[in-house]
């Protein structure tokens, strides 16, 4: 995995003091790691996830994801951790599949996607405004079999000053032209369309 657009993607995270990446299933994300050794040094990278039922499969995924040096926050402590890491002035970057499915009652953001109206979960929107957090979108690309490359996308420099669900929309849009670009690198398989929106009355 090659990633393109660092010397940008470093500036403005170093300027920030951390960054929100934005990532979705597709191609080989969990390569999304290796991007641990193309941040500047003394900064951590942290991968939010949810832990698996299965615990021989939950530390693989875990030994997988901070081979290179990452660590992997669950989504109930991230909160906390970002503001552990601030207080400590050490910046950071936070990893997010955002193209999760979330629930109709739950979810803000609402976007015409792939011809279907489709719920978008907001995490890293919520967490790059409290923070003020430049946020990023990986473009991947595949090159070859086994070879990627994943361009750092920007979304949003200053997330204060955007309007609600601006950057989750910008976020959907890319994705959308990501696979429309190479359909079968995204994990259709998931379900995505599982819940419909709630209407009232």
């Amino acid at each position: 995995m090659v990633f393109e657009n660092m010397e940008e993607t470093n500036r403005l995270i170093k300027e920030a003091g951390g960054g929100i990446f934005m990532l979705a299933h597709f191609g080989n994300w969990e390569w999304m790691a290796s991007i641990q050794s193309w941040l500047d040094k003394g900064v951590t990278e942290l991968n939010v996830y949810r832990r698996l039922k299965n615990k021989g499969m939950d530390r693989l995924m875990l030994a997988i994801r901070g081979k290179r040096g990452g660590e992997c926050i669950e989504k109930q402590r991230i909160l906390r951790e970002m503001v552990r890491y601030r207080a400590e002035k050490q910046p950071i970057t936070v990893g997010l599949l955002s193209d999760q499915k979330p629930r109709p009652e739950v979810t803000r953001t609402w976007v015409d996607f792939l011809h279907q109206e489709t719920g978008f979960l907001d995490g890293g929107e919520v967490l790059a405004k409290k923070f003020g957090y430049p946020v990023f979108y990986l473009y991947i690309t595949r090159i070859n079999r086994g070879y990627y490359k994943a361009q750092m996308r920007l979304l949003s420099a200053t997330p204060k000053e955007t309007k609600e669900g601006e950057i989750t929309k910008a976020y959907a849009k890319v994705l959308e032209e990501n696979i429309q670009e190479q359909p079968s690198m995204w994990l259709w398989t998931h379900n995505r369309w599982k819940y419909q929106k709630c209407v009232n009355g």
